[in-house]
């Protein structure tokens, strides 16, 4: 049940950075230079660089999709594995 748990608040937090305005996270996804010029290291996730680099900003749809793509994914691995009663 551990697992589930961490997934949950998991997916609280990708449901609140999708909800942000993307153009002001696209700067933590791609890097950015702050305003010391300290040059900050964008996401070395895959799926967080193809975003910022393919939308302009979300629809309610694109975020709706995600979610449930993230929940049924997740089910799927629990599943798989033998860790859902």
């Amino acid at each position: 049940m551990l697992w589930a748990t961490k997934f949950f608040l998991r997916k609280e937090s990708i449901f609140v950075l999708l909800t942000t305005d993307l153009q002001t996270r696209k700067k933590y996804y791609l890097g950015y230079i702050n305003n010391r010029g300290q040059m900050k290291k964008g996401s070395k996730n895959h799926e967080l660089l193809q975003l910022a680099n393919s939308f302009v900003d979300f629809s309610e749809a694109d975020i709706d999709e995600r979610t449930q793509r993230i929940f049924t994914s997740f089910v799927d691995f629990l599943s798989q594995n033998m860790l859902l009663e």
